[in-house]
């Protein structure tokens, strides 16, 4: 199957009181629609929900068939009861309606998801489960699913002069469990080697994982896209994300993503940053006390106006981050 075309539905969920919110459709092939959720779970379930989550994927290859079964329709359900209380009533119409408009024209649905409330942030809404279709909406064809940010300006464009320069940092300290880093850079330059070629795209791979090595380069040339390939984490104490590079002596170098987002966001020619780390893409939200929506590394480096981000939300294997590489 080649490649189809998307139209946008942009769901609007707004901040609340308790566990109901207002959801608004703001714009699709059917046009505009207002309803309200109401947070089917409590932030104990979720909490719970998201360990069942993380140890479905990290554990796939040990668990046996029985126990991956019971945690996939535990994980079903989760998402079906997300999906029954986003889409329901008039959105549920303008959802189905814009199903079908995408559909008679051969193009799938863009689901963009417009979240508001810090404490949503945390939701694993990439798990939405269509129950009457019987599939996760992220890994259909016909419906995509992005969360986009509000943010007081707007994205530079993503469209760039070939070759696509790659700027490649592989962080791999001797205080942190051992990546296989060759493995995957292989993998990386064996998925995009007829590009690459046809001179369509460039490999730059730094060698050093230190973030003065990081600024040097930065300033010496252009890049379109910086890809991470290392440890990701979540200080408890500073409320933000952070990717662990090197210092000097190999050891780990915590940086939070607001520091990353400065540093790369003033590289005006990048376009796109993969986080090919294990929690780089969890936000920040908590259950309790001040919420801060940018805390996650994805989210500092959208604030700090990186056109578009790529991270991961759970911890995964190290097969199957190179597979993500690959993919992707």
């Amino acid at each position: 199957m080649g490649k189809i075309g998307f139209l946008n539905f942009e769901l609007r969920i707004g901040k609340g009181r308790g566990r109901e919110y207002p959801v608004w459709v703001v714009r699709s092939p059917a046009g505009e629609a207002s309803g309200k959720f109401i947070r089917p779970f409590t932030p104990g379930q979720l909490k719970g929900i998201k360990t069942i989550i993380e140890l479905a994927m990290l554990r796939s290859r040990e668990r046996t068939r029985a126990a991956l079964a019971q945690e996939l329709r535990r994980i079903r359900k989760f998402g079906g009861d997300l999906f029954d209380a986003l889409f329901k009533d008039d959105i549920r119409s303008c959802y189905e309606a814009s199903l079908r408009l995408a559909y008679s024209q051969g193009k799938g649905l863009r689901i963009k998801l417009r979240i508001e409330p810090p404490e949503l942030m945390d939701v694993p809404w990439e798990f939405l489960y269509e129950k009457k279709a019987r599939k996760f909406l992220a890994l259909s064809i016909r419906t995509t699913l992005v969360r986009y940010i509000e943010l007081p300006y707007s994205a530079k464009p993503l469209l760039v002069q070939p070759p696509l320069r790659f700027l490649v940092m592989i962080s791999n300290p001797l205080d942190y469990p051992s990546l296989d880093v060759e493995r995957e850079k292989r993998r990386l330059q064996t998925a995009l080697e007829d590009l690459e070629a046809k001179g369509l795209v460039e490999f730059h791979f730094l060698t050093e994982a230190t973030l003065p090595a990081l600024q040097n380069r930065l300033r010496e040339e252009e890049f379109h896209i910086f890809h991470f390939i290392g440890h990701g984490g979540y200080a408890e104490e500073e409320g933000q994300g952070v990717l662990i590079l090197e210092n000097e002596r190999r050891g780990s170098r915590p940086v939070r993503g607001e520091h990353l987002g400065k540093l790369l966001g003033d590289h005006f020619s990048l376009r796109l940053v993969v986080l090919n780390a294990c929690e780089a893409g969890r936000p920040s939200a908590r259950e309790t006390g001040p919420y801060d929506s940018f805390s996650g590394v994805a989210e500092a480096l959208v604030h700090e106006r990186i056109p578009a981000v790529v991270a991961m939300q759970f911890e995964i294997t190290d097969e199957a981050a190179i597979l993500f590489a690959r993919e992707f």
